[in-house]
């Protein structure tokens, strides 16, 4: 369903699962809420809302990594431009880290529970959290006043058959709008023939993303995304036009690189993709046409520019050995109880 939400949309710069936390004293709808949530989110559930609050509180999960990918934007970048990027280093340090899938952008939380109810609840939450309330309709008009005043976000009825479909598209929404509001100052900095907004490239990458099954992303040089499954298997895009593909056929003849090499740069149809500290074709190179992939072309208001995206076990020094994936997540996060969370699996 996520795909289809965000699909009409914008790419961000980066994206990963963000965490939706239950609360709720009923373990039957969470359980029914869990099934439908997409195997891409990371989730947690409380039945007490005081172990709920304790988390909230201790727990260091309002933005660490999405915080520190922006940290110097837009300071390094005041006029609009076409060479931004992440810091690569920075996001395969966060890749090794489970922390980013502590990052919380929902809640949703039950109404009626012991010891203190929803709102009260998500009055102790940071704003930065959508919280949506689950309500019965008996208490209707408290949740409205909640809603008017700002302490929640959102509610629905249990007694609504559609609930829990509702709830997943929400939260679906939510995370989609976490990364718009994150990146915003960024989207706003790119040039307006940037490939990020571009319709075609919008189509080819997020048919790529549901293709490939893809959960998190991040562009982490000026003409390429990093993409992970959930597995933490890797894939690079490369967005290339047509300087770019004449400057790789430029270097590689100054390079006196094979002509069959340099005929196939020049016909076109290949993106080039070398391992190289300079990112272009030298004599280290001892296969050139593992090197080459098929490329798409997008055609763009102004220019034209080709994509292509490819597995990839390897890039730069960077050791793919160490990624915390997804699936790791949620298979490794401990159970517990004393303020700490239970894990539905």
């Amino acid at each position: 369903m996520y795909y289809e939400t965000i699909a009409k949309t914008t790419v961000h710069p980066f994206y990963f699962p963000t965490q939706t936390v239950f609360v709720d004293d009923e373990l039957d709808f969470i359980s029914s809420m869990i099934l439908i949530m997409p195997v891409e989110f990371s989730y947690y559930w409380f039945d007490n809302p005081m172990q709920a609050l304790d988390y909230f509180q201790d727990f260091k999960h309002t933005g660490t990594f999405s915080k520190s990918l922006t940290l110097k934007f837009p300071e390094c970048y005041v006029m609009p431009s076409f060479d931004f990027c992440l810091d690569e280093s920075l996001v395969f340090k966060y890749l090794s880290s489970r922390s980013r899938f502590d990052e919380i952008s929902s809640a949703v939380i039950d109404f009626v529970m012991p010891e203190m109810d929803g709102i009260a609840l998500s009055s102790y939450i940071d704003d930065r959290i959508r919280k949506i309330i689950l309500t019965g309709a008996a208490d209707k008009d408290k949740t409205l006043t909640a809603l008017n005043q700002g302490t929640i976000n959102n509610f629905f009825t249990k007694e609504d058959k559609l609930s829990l479909q509702l709830i997943a598209k929400t939260i679906e929404e939510t995370q989609h709008n976490y990364f718009s509001s994150l990146t915003s100052s960024i989207i706003d900095y790119l040039g307006q023939d940037h490939f990020i907004k571009n319709k075609g490239f919008k189509k080819y990458f997020y048919g790529m993303v549901f293709n490939r099954q893809i959960v998190e992303y991040y562009l982490i040089g000026p003409n390429k995304f990093l993409s992970l499954n959930s597995a933490g298997q890797c894939f690079l895009t490369l967005i290339e036009d047509h300087d770019s593909l004449s400057q790789h056929y430029e270097i590689a003849k100054s390079r006196n690189a094979p002509q069959d090499l340099l005929d196939q740069l020049n016909v076109g149809g290949l993106i080039p993709y070398f391992q190289t500290d300079d990112g272009f074709y030298d004599s280290s190179i001892q296969d050139w046409r593992e090197c080459l992939y098929k490329q798409f072309l997008i055609n763009a208001s102004a220019n034209k520019f080709v994509c292509t995206t490819f597995p990839i076990s390897q890039y730069k020094e960077y050791d793919f050995d160490s990624i915390y994936s997804l699936e790791q997540y949620k298979h490794e996060f401990p159970d517990g109880d004393g303020g700490i969370a239970n894990r539905l699996t």
